[in-house]
């Protein structure tokens, strides 16, 4: 054999063509890669997406029936209980209750004798929104007290809350002592969009209910 000819055998290298070819099938890997690991994405997302709606309203219908069964009346209080409509819709409400927790300072009997009052209403954003919002305020009978607001849900549709009170159901109330404190309460919640959760509760006016709810202490 002529030795001008050179051997492919001894070629260990790519050619341009070799090379090509490879970077292309590696780009098509990654691309269905990518496009699966986006896929998964999205569905996860769309998945946490369709629970968190329902069970936020959920959680939420929780904590204010939990509210509504530690209210009391309480001795100096013009009213313990308050109920009324917002504006003219019939789907918002305002629910200010009294109830007692426990005194958060130290060398205290842990006894169920620091007041605080809770505030439940919608609020109008810049947005043209309407969002829930509890306002807590711990001891609110001293001289200095102080609100902190928090913001429970936004695209509120409807806050509608309704007692019952010699056997009717009521868009308002306002109760201070044990003889005229409603026997029940209808919580309804709606987000834009999203189908109405609606849970009823029994008030056991005189008895202190526990509550594992975690609330804010603010103070001055």
């Amino acid at each position: 054999m002529p030795s001008g000819i050179p051997s492919r055998a001894g070629n260990k290298g790519f050619t341009i063509l070799e090379a090509s070819l490879s970077l292309v099938i590696a780009v098509l890997i990654l691309s269905v890669v990518y496009s699966i690991h986006q896929t998964i994405i999205t569905i996860h997302k769309s998945t946490e997406d369709r629970e968190e709606g329902p069970v936020a309203v959920m959680r939420l219908l929780n904590e204010i029936s939990r509210d509504l069964m530690c209210a009391l009346p309480l001795d100096g209080a013009d009213a313990s209980l308050t109920l009324a409509p917002t504006g003219t819709s019939t789907n918002a409400s305002e629910l200010t209750l009294l109830f007692l927790v426990p005194d958060p300072l130290e060398g205290r009997d842990p006894e169920w004798q620091s007041v605080q009052r809770v505030r439940y209403a919608l609020r109008e954003t810049d947005r043209h929104n309407r969002e829930l919002i509890r306002e807590i305020t711990p001891n609110p009978f001293a001289d200095e007290a102080h609100t902190e607001t928090n913001i429970l849900l936004s695209s509120l549709a409807a806050f509608r809350v309704e007692m019952l009170h010699e056997g009717t159901w009521s868009a308002t109330c306002q109760s201070a002592k044990q003889e005229d404190w409603p026997k029940a309460a209808r919580i309804l919640l709606q987000r834009e969009g999203e189908q109405p959760f609606q849970t009823e509760v029994f008030l056991p006016v005189g008895c202190v209910i526990t509550s594992t709810l975690s609330r804010a202490i603010a103070t001055p």
